[in-house]
């Protein structure tokens, strides 16, 4: 910070000084004859610095809001050893190299880009130092009296930037504005699709361990396959309702199958699981009726779990009733299908059509999970009616 208000104190201070700006570059014509390599030099550093710190923040956002729901899960790749945020998404690597290369073709100078620079960044100082006055206030339980003290004065400043940045709205302004426009109706349309579908599958969720038990006690007829069901609920008892997956089961096929398999995957915040990776829980077990079983899986956000290989892990042990040979498991996978049920609104049908183009596009479970090669895949295509 205090290099950068130098800097531009020195560029203040030689155009009052009313010498000539060289090429109309201000910064560059501060320096004799003889610094213009190494600054040139300096400023090509202090670009790929830059650079990494947006990459590298990109990253991050990206990871959040996948985590708020805002985004369709996208592939992530850590890359440190100890530390969870050091990540790698090749998707928003692509996107930024696609953009660079756009704003670049499209502003051809970085004199010509320094509307867009200014509005874009006048404008996250002013949104950052609101969202700082509802953080302090929600978060850090800060009085109103003392955080609208720090934070107004500093609003109006960024204010100020603002409005003076706003007459360049027509002249590259509006290019952020437009990406951050389409970000937004993006985010706001996936989390939408996302909250309808989880309203749904709770509804359709009822069927609790106890009654899955009940069920196989006084079943005649199963079906003789060991099936695993990806149980996205954390299950602690029987009176934990089942996923939706087991439910959809019993109501299409009509009968149970002999061994019922839930596998609860769950990821640590260190590198590797270093205690037991899996925990065993047994339900019910009877020679003749087969068996309901939980297992519950936990992997470090330094490793890749592959379902395929996990299932041939667990076959070994004797607790678990699942055959060694993968031909004979059958695993299955959700898949929430949007069906209307009432006219949308404008506004809502806009988000229905983004949320399942989004969703047929992005990466879905049984890729994440490295399905695409398991004997017998089963992707459940569930109604999600949107009331």
């Amino acid at each position: 910070m205090p290099a950068l208000l130098l800097n531009y104190f020195g560029q203040g201070a030689f155009l009052l000084s009313g010498q000539q700006v060289i090429n109309s570059n201000l910064f560059f014509s501060l320096y004799p004859n003889w610094a213009l390599i190494p600054m040139v030099v300096l400023a090509t550093l202090a670009t790929i610095i830059a650079s990494q710190a947006l990459i590298t923040g990109a990253f991050s956002l990206t990871t959040q809001a996948i985590n708020l729901k805002l985004l369709p899960f996208t592939k992530t790749i850590h890359t440190h050893e100890h530390h969870e945020g050091q990540i790698y998404v090749p998707f928003v690597n692509w996107a930024l190299y696609v953009g660079c290369i756009s704003l670049v073709i499209v502003f051809k100078s970085s004199s010509n880009m320094a509307a867009a620079y200014g509005l874009a960044v006048s404008l996250v100082m002013f949104i950052t130092t609101l969202v700082m006055i509802e953080v302090t206030i929600d978060k850090w339980n800060w009085s109103k009296i003392k955080a609208l003290s720090l934070f107004v004065p500093l609003a109006l400043i960024d204010l100020s930037f603002l409005l003076s940045n706003s007459v360049k709205f027509f002249v590259g302004g509006y290019v952020p504005l437009m990406i951050a426009l389409s970000l937004y109706v993006i985010m706001k349309s996936w989390n939408w699709g996302e909250k309808h579908t989880e309203h749904a599958l709770r509804d359709l969720g009822t069927l609790t361990i106890k009654n899955l038990v009940d069920i196989k006690k006084t079943a005649k007829h199963f079906v003789d396959k060991s099936v695993v069901f990806m149980s996205s609920e954390n299950i602690l008892d029987e009176n934990s309702t089942v996923s939706t997956l087991e439910q959809v089961y019993w109501e299409r096929v009509g009968m149970l199958p002999k061994h019922i398999l839930l596998l609860h995957i769950s990821r640590l915040k260190v590198p590797h699981a270093t205690q037991k990776e899996y925990q065993v829980k047994k339900f019910f077990e009877d020679d003749k009726k087969g068996s309901i079983t939980l297992v519950k899986y936990k992997y470090g956000f330094m490793e890749e779990p592959r379902i395929n290989e996990i299932l041939v892990r667990l076959a070994k042990h004797k607790e678990i009733n699942i055959d060694i040979h993968p031909s004979q498991w059958s695993v299955h996978v959700l898949k929430p299908n949007i069906q209307l049920e009432r006219r949308l609104s404008p506004k809502e049908y806009i988000k229905h059509k983004l949320y399942r183009f989004i969703a047929n596009n992005a990466t879905t479970q049984d890729q994440f999970w490295d399905l695409d090669a398991a004997a017998n895949l089963t992707i459940q295509s569930i109604p999600v009616r949107i009331l």
